[in-house]
Parts: C-alpha cells; sequence; structure tokens
C-alpha cells in the first residue's frame, strides 16, 4: 500500500541518491571531509520525511528500524562521532530502533548521562535455533526453490550439524563458511552434496590461507593451535605449554583478542583465552564439536 504512495516514491528517490553519494565519497574520502554535520541534518530531513508519510497514511505505531551491527568495528576512528549523533535520531518521535549485535553495543551506546538514559527499553538475549529448527528451515527453502522433486541441498545434513557446534549457532558464521566452501569448489564437485570428509580438510585449507593473509607471527598460529586443540587456557598455561616468555605470549593474545581470533574471559586473577570459530575451524576440534 505505501509503496504506491506518490510522496513514498518522491522520498525513496531521494533516500537512494543520498546513501550512494554518501557510500561513493567515503571509498576514497574520511567522514569529515564529506561534510559530516551535513549528513547529518540531511538523514534526518530524510527521517522526518518518511515518519510524516507513515503517519499520514494510517500507521499510528510508526515506523520499526532494525540495525545489525554484528559486524561493527569498536576501534575506528569515526566510532566515536557515531556514538555522539545516533542519539539524537534514536530519540525522534514515533521510531522505534532494534539493534542487533553483541556485547560491544552496549559499551557503544550504553547512557551516561539522564538525557541518554531513555535510549534503553529492553535488552533481549538472542540464543541460537536448534540444529533441528535450522535444518526444517533449509529443507523449506529447498522445497521452495527446487527446480524438481529429486533436487537436494548442496551440503550434506552432517556439514551443517558440524559447522552448527563449531559455530555455536550463529547463522552468519555458518553460511559465512558455506558460502568460502562452496565457492572453493570447481563445477565438477558442486554436482553432488558436499559430505563431511570433503568439507573438514577444504574448510581447514580455506581459513588457513585466510589466516596467513593476515601477516600474522608464526608464533600466533603456534597459540591459535593449541588453543584450538585445548578449548581455552590461560596465558601462563599457554607460555608453559609452549615454552615462551609469558609477556610475548600476553602480547600476542591481546592483538588475536582486538583481531576477532580469541576472546579473553576474566576469572579471579586469571585471564582465561578461547578461540573463535575461524580458528576453531582452521586448526581443530574442540571437544563439543566431536
Amino acid at each position: 500500500y505505501i509503496a504506491k504512495d506518490e510522496q513514498f516514491i518522491n522520498h525513496e528517490a531521494k533516500s537512494t541518491h543520498f546513501f550512494f553519494f554518501v557510500s561513493s565519497r567515503l571509498t576514497y574520502k574520511n567522514f569529515h571531509e564529506v561534510g559530516g554535520q551535513c549528513l547529518y541534518e540531511e538523514a534526518k530531513k530524510l527521517f522526518d520525511t518518511i515518519r510524516n508519510i507513515v503517519l499520514r497514511l494510517g500507521y499510528e505505531h510508526g515506523i520499526l528500524l532494525q540495525i545489525c551491527l554484528q559486524n561493527l568495528q569498536t576501534n575506528t576512528e569515526h566510532l566515536y562521532e557515531f556514538k555522539e549523533k545516533m542519539p539524537g535520531l534514536f530519540l525522534m518521535d514515533h521510531y522505534k530502533w532494534l539493534l542487533i549485535g553483541n556485547g560491544a553495543i552496549k559499551k557503544i551506546f550504553y547512557p551516561t548521562n539522564q538525557k541518554n538514559s531513555a535510549l534503553y527499553g529492553a535488552e533481549i538475549a538472542l540464543g541460537p535455533l536448534e540444529v533441528k529448527e535450522l535444518d526444517e528451515i533449509l529443507q523449506h527453502r529447498k522445497e521452495q526453490l527446487a527446480l524438481n522433486q529429486y533436487a537436494k541441498l548442496p551440503m550434506d545434513a552432517e556439514v551443517i550439524k558440524y559447522l552448527y557446534s563449531a559455530c555455536n549457532g550463529s547463522l552468519k558464521d555458518i553460511f559465512s563458511v558455506c558460502t568460502k566452501l562452496m565457492s572453493s569448489l570447481d563445477g565438477y564437485q558442486i554436482n553432488s552434496e558436499v559430505n563431511l570428509e570433503a568439507a573438514k580438510p577444504t574448510i581447514k585449507k580455506i581459513l588457513q590461507e585466510h589466516l596467513q593473509e593476515k601477516n600474522l607471527t608464526a608464533l600466533s598460529f603456534e597459540i591459535m593451535e593449541f588453543l584450538a586443540k585445548k578449548g581455552h587456557a590461560a596465558s601462563s598455561v599457554i607460555a608453559d605449554q609452549l615454552q615462551k616468555r609469558r609477556p610475548n605470549i600476553s602480547k600476542i593474545l591481546n592483538h588475536l583478542n582486538k583481531a576477532g581470533l580469541v576472546q579473553m574471559e576474566v576469572r579471579g586473577r586469571n585471564r582465561i583465552y578461547y578461540p573463535l570459530t575461524e580458528v576453531k575451524l582452521a586448526f581443530g576440534e574442540t571437544s563439543r564439536m566431536e
């Protein structure tokens, strides 16, 4: 209904032009050179316009905007300005915002004064789908897209179960690995289902090559392989097992943590490190995966 409204059509055209301009400029200029304040004011006008159109057409509950911040880089130079300007948009009347991501979102937008405290209505922990539910979704998708009754999924169910366990049920990570895997196979291999026996070494090879491109040190690879096989360990244990100086191990672990390859958890006076998905799949299998 709304897609047929003339004002909405004009608004969509302006929005498309605006975002194309921003994305094209940011490919070779930083945010300040493009004109951050000017862009912010223009974006706010677009938000005002679509809100007025929606209310005029009788959508009394306003607008719900969903933003996925799963891959937000929290160490970028523009994050401070992003944090400063977004609350003004979050507090606009007739708008509701659904932000999806990990714990970094709370750190970024956590209210520091009374003015911003209204930003948080609720915080909801999202758990992964059960592997059975994921299989049902994939089968339903296959039935919708299949050209004939004999069509099969490109991957065996055991491959999906393996990735589900390694990725802790994260669909984003599961399908990211699936995409890399299928892109690496030639046409002959794709004609039949990819089984687990063929998938494991291929996935390892792809991800290890990707890690090689990050220019990590040889000791970094030793640490990642150790964590992938042990599941988790304190920095002191890693240093003892690899017979390396503890300060060097701690420095590398800190770098791997910032690179999104390992995760750190504080337990009392110890820092425990866990391998994240890419490392687990590239170097070994935890007992949980087996």
